[in-house]
């Protein structure tokens, strides 16, 4: 999906021209973390009554959902838990 206007792209990409590689670096850590925190909201508004282990592990499929199979985001699941 594609909704953002043409000149507001060119804004952007010329924003982030100007910087860095550090500093896109560390804008797009932050990005991530930012993404990383707003699911944890997420999910400790629909499961308050998860532990901090089951929270990351609920935080951890949500973001890697995509990059496991079922199987192996289960495992991973396992050790967040067992740790």
């Amino acid at each position: 999906m594609n909704d953002t206007p043409e000149h507001v792209r060119r804004l952007y990409v010329e924003f982030f021209n100007q910087k860095t590689d550090a500093e896109r670096f560390k804008i797009g850590f932050q990005m991530m973390e930012d993404g990383r925190r707003m699911v944890e909201v997420a999910l400790r508004q629909q499961h308050p009554e998860w532990s901090a282990a089951e929270l990351k592990v609920g935080v951890f499929k949500r973001m890697y959902r995509p990059d496991f199979t079922p199987e192996q985001l289960e495992i991973i699941a396992q050790s967040y838990l067992a740790s």
